[in-house]
């Protein structure tokens, strides 16, 4: 399981994203996947599967985003999973994470944002 140090560090990094990706800072953007690239090693390293695989996703993401030049959907998909390293160290109910993260996210830019970890999330806690 990882450490509560490492998914802080993570939310604060989607953070930077999303300010960023707000700002259309190109040389602050690179610096952040550079970081990106950093913590998925770690994750790699430390986490559970399901860590691994949600946190991956987001990073591809994002990294997508930025590769395409698509700052406003990097913008919202940060906004969208700032909050989601918080599941893995305090309780919450993934249902109103979904809710009110992802849901808004998929109605802008497409229901395909979290297709495969819909299941996990809808309907359960965490």
């Amino acid at each position: 399981m990882m450490d509560e140090k490492l998914l802080r560090e993570i939310g604060i990094l989607f953070v930077y994203i999303r300010g960023h990706a707000f700002s259309e800072d190109e040389s602050s953007l690179r610096n952040d996947l550079v970081q990106m690239g950093e913590k998925r090693e770690l994750i790699n390293n430390s986490a559970t599967s399901f860590q691994k695989e949600i946190f991956n996703y987001c990073f591809d993401c994002l990294k997508e985003s930025f590769e395409k030049h698509q700052y406003e959907i990097m913008f919202d998909f940060a906004d969208a999973v700032h909050n989601l390293p918080e599941i893995f160290y305090r309780e919450y109910n993934l249902d109103d994470f979904w809710r009110i993260y992802i849901e808004p996210l998929r109605f802008k830019h497409g229901g395909h944002f979290f297709a495969d970890f819909q299941d996990f999330f809808v309907g359960m806690n965490f």
